[in-house]
């Protein structure tokens, strides 16, 4: 389908409760502000914001290439293939937004979600009329056309949206759009512990004027500070870097999360996460290497450190290749290390990417033993970018 040929119109009645404002905050930006950067993220390149002539809109979505549009007026959708409804005042994801746009439909039928949405697929001119009776009660959302149209359920995953509701319900849907930022190849530990800390201080944040690079230069500064701690053999001094350590892996995810909720996912933020990261694992690696030669004055904890550090920019080089470099869309993603997720490989090899080794630091510190994670490292990281080498090529043949 040509991007051209689809269509979000967002209508936003004076019907609506009143407690759900066209600008209330949500996580720092405007509810309809939000609607519209979502639908923007899901390939809408064509969309609409009808409202009352009364209602001042532009200033809330300045910088957005929205057309306003009438509630009182007839709304000509020639020309347009697919076409989704949305009425104000349900809170949804790029997601779930995308799945309006690319689900087959039968022509010429719409496709309702339970007076929350609908989507109609069409080669036909199609006027929509005023309505009194829009709103999220009417379970074809008052959509009232120039010509009679068959209504059918929409079977979509209601997880990808959330209605806003009156008051004080606000924290609820603030929460449920947290949790949508929990991403699939998190550990058990980063859900259930990093997670709710990141998120905690991302909601914060977000109506800060701290920028998601700013996040990451301070998110490295800290990992940094981690790294001299292990140039010592006391364990007191190990178990305090392998905590400054642990601080960095926990806030770490507050760039990506502060990016996703404001829409300011980027490449530069992208390579600057990626390799800031590799930066404090590489310094913190190599002051355990010195303090082990330190302690042992011979020469093969140098060559084992370097053996790690060298795996840890291979396998950061084949992630950056493959998820910026080679990346053929804007934004591209770090959710997981390989995109053939029906592989036991691939998913065995998410979880052995994962952060979980800092915790085994963390206990190691404990005994002043940091550096024995070194010759693991050694072992382990070139034969992760190993098979990290297969499965890209072997997705490249596919």
């Amino acid at each position: 389908m040509e991007t051209s040929s689809q269509l979000v119109v967002f209508l936003w009645p004076d019907e609506l409760d009143e407690s759900v404002r066209l600008d209330q905050p949500i996580l720092g930006l405007p509810l309809i502000r939000r609607m519209v950067l979502s639908a923007k993220r899901a390939g809408f390149d064509n969309i609409w914001v009808a409202v009352r002539e009364d209602r001042e809109v532009t200033k809330i979505l300045e910088g957005t290439t929205v057309e306003f549009k009438s509630l009182d007026a007839t709304l000509d959708l020639a020309g347009f293939r697919r076409i989704v409804f949305m009425v104000g005042g349900v809170l949804p994801d790029a997601t779930w937004l995308k799945t309006l746009l690319e689900t087959p439909l039968k022509p010429d039928r719409l496709y309702c979600d339970t007076g929350v949405a609908a989507a109609i697929e069409t080669k036909k001119s199609l006027k929509l009329f005023p309505s009194t009776r829009y709103g999220r009660s009417e379970e074809d959302l008052g959509l009232v056309f120039d010509r009679e149209i068959e209504t059918e359920l929409l079977e979509v995953d209601h997880q990808g949206r959330t209605l806003i509701p009156s008051g004080a319900g606000i924290d609820k849907a603030e929460s449920w759009l947290l949790e949508r930022l929990i991403k699939k190849s998190d550990s058990l530990i980063a859900r259930h512990f990093h997670r709710r800390i990141s998120l905690a201080i991302s909601r914060h944040l977000v109506s800060t004027p701290i920028s998601p690079n700013l996040w990451t230069i301070f998110s490295v500064g800290i990992g940094l500070s981690s790294s001299p701690y292990f140039l010592s053999a006391r364990a007191i001094d190990q178990f305090t870097g392998a905590l400054l350590f642990l601080i960095h892996a926990i806030i770490d995810g507050c760039d990506g999360e502060l990016a996703r909720l404001r829409f300011q996912e980027s490449r530069i933020g992208m390579k600057l996460d990626l390799w800031g990261d590799n930066l404090v694992h590489s310094a913190v690696f190599f002051c355990m290497g010195i303090g082990w030669w330190i302690g042992n004055q011979g020469k093969w904890p140098l060559l084992v450190t370097a053996i790690a550090i060298a795996g840890v920019l291979w396998t950061a080089w084949l992630v950056y290749r493959k998820s910026v470099f080679w990346a053929r869309t804007e934004i591209p993603s770090f959710s997981s290390v390989v995109r053939t997720r029906s592989s036991r490989i691939s998913k065995i090899m998410d979880a052995l990417g994962n952060r979980d080794f800092i915790y085994l630091i963390l206990l190691l510190s404990v005994f002043g033993k940091v550096y024995w994670i070194l010759p693991l490292t050694a072992v382990g990281s070139p034969i992760f970018a190993l098979v990290l080498l297969y499965l890209g090529r072997r997705e490249g043949e596919k």
